[in-house]
């Protein structure tokens, strides 16, 4: 009968390693999804600047897609005198404002009039639901 507690143990031991271990990695990946479901990010190289307004293209390179009214804007000037004008709540081009942001890097334009922009690269900053995404925009006189 000795052999057979020896057995018995060691295979209850082994189903509550497993046991321990599957606790261990639904707790991880829901952390994990948590802080990576939605990241807002700019994409730099479709963002313009013409007349005051900047179009900036809005990534969601997260898991969870998000509507755009989640989104506002904010700028600084090139020159460092003072932040820009305007900002405030993104608003989407040619699509309503709750239009879905799809994840894993879909984008979608949007604009905010953002007054007072000088010559050279201007700082924006787009806020979204979980995260800040920096980047620069380009205006010329």
């Amino acid at each position: 009968m000795k052999g057979i507690s020896a057995v018995i143990a060691t295979i209850l031991m082994l189903m509550i390693t497993i046991a321990m271990a599957g606790v261990a990695y639904m707790y991880i990946s829901g952390i994990f999804t948590q802080q990576t479901g939605t990241i807002t990010d700019i994409d730099e190289s479709a963002t313009s600047c013409t007349g005051g307004t900047i179009t900036v293209y809005v990534r969601n390179s997260g898991t969870i897609a998000f509507d755009m009214s989640k989104i506002s804007l904010s700028g600084t000037k090139s020159d460092g005198t003072g932040a820009l004008g305007g900002g405030g709540l993104c608003r989407p081009i040619a699509v309503p404002l709750n239009a879905p942001l799809s994840a894993g890097g879909g984008a979608l334009a949007c604009t905010a009039l953002l007054t007072g922009a000088t010559n050279g690269n201007n700082r924006i900053v787009v806020s979204g639901p979980s995260n800040t995404a920096t980047g620069s925009v380009y205006c010329s006189g």
